[in-house]
């Protein structure tokens, strides 16, 4: 399409979530997409929050978005686009203000919750592959 043909011409026409003939996985990834909207709604850190890579290898990445307003908030973001699962240990942890003790519970993804960080100050974050986990 052209610019002059207007919007419709140049984008594709969204899918009706309600009609029956959508592509064969469409309505598990809608559900993924409005799970993921509803959880950065409610999340201030995932809209307004800072960004530190922690992790980062050819597969991996693990980055923490934090804020303070309207309350103290951080997440741990562990994305794992390989196909093996993954088992990050993420170290100087003290230095976001984690200290030994503290529990980091999982809010979205599959998978236990991480447990604390220990006295090293590091915490291993399970990754399933071709996912991720806040």
């Amino acid at each position: 399409g052209v610019k002059e043909e207007g919007d419709a011409a140049l984008r594709c026409q969204m899918l009706d979530p309600a009609a029956e003939n959508l592509p064969n996985g469409a309505h598990e990834l809608l559900a993924k997409v409005c799970e993921l909207s509803a959880l950065r709604a409610n999340n201030p850190a995932l809209t307004w929050g800072s960004l530190k890579v922690l992790y980062v290898k050819n597969q991996e990445l693990v980055f923490v978005r934090s804020c303070d307003l309207p309350r103290r908030q951080m997440l741990i973001c562990a994305v794992n686009s390989g196909t093996e699962h993954q088992h990050v240990e993420l170290e100087r942890l003290g230095n976001l203000g984690l200290y030994p003790g503290v529990n980091v519970r999982n809010v979205w993804g599959d998978g236990a919750d991480t447990g604390a960080v220990n006295d090293e100050y590091k915490l291993r974050v399970h990754i399933p592959p071709m996912t991720g986990r806040i």
